[in-house]
């Protein structure tokens, strides 16, 4: 990234390093990144930092914190994908991290647009529904690892490969219900391994759009899942995605 900052921004990205630090500390951790690898990860959060601080805009009313966390997260994962430096065991893990990073990061953009909340309560329960759907994220990457699909696209319909697992006929019923689009969105990038910006480009797409329908998907899926086990949350007491 060549773009020159100004002297705020510059301010922002001095203030907010240590952050960056963190998210990719705390990624080498989480995957196991080997030591020789570590440098590459740091400067890809690095890089996150410097593209959060140039496309921050305080008149949007959030805190440069939370804007800059999941464009650093994203920018460490995105680089973790390109260069495959995780191991298999990791993937359940990684996938999950990478779409609640991707979900999260399009709802808030979405809140800082939207009518405040009216009341506490209603402001509690727009929270409340945004972990349920990062339940539901989980709980579709735990079915990822039960079909175990290799990474390409000349494989039998993952929709039937869940159909035929007790456990994962809930899901595969709710997914399956989806409008076209969304249903292809899942497939691709739960379980072929896509990102959302290859996934939206296979569909047509452009990446905010995918994002969006992403977040659209899930939040039905939210809907269904709650439908049929009574509880969202309650469908991911088992799962264990570590």
């Amino acid at each position: 990234m060549q773009q020159e900052l100004s002297k705020d921004k510059q301010n922002l990205v001095t203030e907010f390093i240590g952050l960056a630090k963190s998210v990719a500390a705390k990624a080498c951790k989480r995957y196991d990144i080997d030591y020789h690898s570590q440098e590459d990860v740091f400067s890809s959060a690095y890089l996150g930092l410097t593209e959060a601080a140039i496309r921050y805009e305080p008149h949007h009313g959030y805190a440069f914190s939370t804007f800059a966390y999941h464009r650093i997260q994203g920018s460490v994962l995105d680089d973790l994908r390109k260069k495959n430096m995780l191991g298999p065991q990791k993937k359940s893990r990684f996938l999950n991290d990478c779409l609640a990073n991707e979900y999260l990061k399009n709802k808030h953009s979405a809140s800082a647009k939207a009518p405040k909340p009216k009341s506490l309560e209603e402001g509690i329960e727009r929270i409340a529904e945004q972990i349920a759907d990062v339940a539901v994220i989980t709980r579709v990457c735990v079915e990822v690892d039960r079909v175990d699909l290799p990474g390409n696209d000349d494989v039998e319909d993952p929709l039937s490969k869940l159909e035929k697992i007790e456990e994962s006929q809930a899901v595969a019923e709710a997914v399956g219900k989806l409008p076209e689009k969304e249903k292809k969105l899942i497939e691709l990038t739960y379980f072929k391994n896509k990102s959302i910006k290859d996934a939206g480009k296979a569909l047509g797409l452009s990446r905010s759009w995918a994002s969006r329908l992403h977040s659209q998907a899930i939040t039905s899926l939210r809907k269904k899942l709650t439908f049929n086990y009574g509880n969202t949350i309650s469908t991911i007491e088992a799962a264990d995605t570590s």
